[in-house]
């Protein structure tokens, strides 16, 4: 069995311009823990790999706040695949082209699904990532071809929106609540 952590959506260097500035700098601390809590999650379960969903970052970024993913990813010890989201997104000044990352984090840079194999776990990891805030459907015609035993897939979205490619299939199963993973 493969043991996966994932997480996305941590928002780091977000401009929290709706909050006291006390509020803020306190809520800004709690969110540069993050990537160090998740890293360590993922030591403590003794995890095989990381999925991150995107929007690590809200825009824009600090460069202390870059060294702290950098260096908590690394410490994770693991393979670390990340698709950037809409907060992230791949673009000319984004970390994930202009920065040098660890050797164990993969960033999926295109709009359309790729593949990467994990030979050491019979793995095939498919991803994708957001090149604008409004990105097109990253599924569209995607069909998994894959040799390995297992595959996952990790991308940014939110089924729930009415554009998004799983809306159709999926929200008249949230609506009911019948057969639905969230309601238990």
């Amino acid at each position: 069995m493969i043991k996966i952590l994932h997480s996305a959506d941590w928002h780091l260097d977000a401009p929290l311009s709706l909050r006291d500035p006390a509020q803020g700098q306190i809520l800004r601390e709690h969110m540069m823990r993050i990537p160090g809590k998740i890293a360590a999650l993922c030591k403590e379960h003794d995890c095989d790999m990381m999925l991150l969903s995107g929007d690590l970052f809200d825009g824009s970024y600090a460069a202390d706040t870059l060294r702290t993913v950098q260096n908590a990813l690394e410490d994770a010890a693991v393979p670390v695949f990340i698709s950037p989201g809409n907060h992230d997104f791949i673009g000319p000044d984004s970390p994930w082209l202009t920065e040098r990352w660890p050797a164990n984090v993969h960033i999926f840079k295109h709009p359309v699904v790729e593949s990467f194999t994990l030979s050491e776990l019979d793995c095939c990891v498919y991803g994708a990532g957001y090149i604008s805030m409004d990105c097109g459907a990253l599924l569209e015609d995607f069909t998994a071809k894959h040799t390995t035993t297992h595959s996952v897939a990790v991308l940014h979205g939110d089924p729930t929106q009415v554009r998004s490619p799983l809306w159709r299939s999926l929200f008249p199963i949230w609506r009911t609540g019948k057969n639905s993973p969230l309601v238990s």
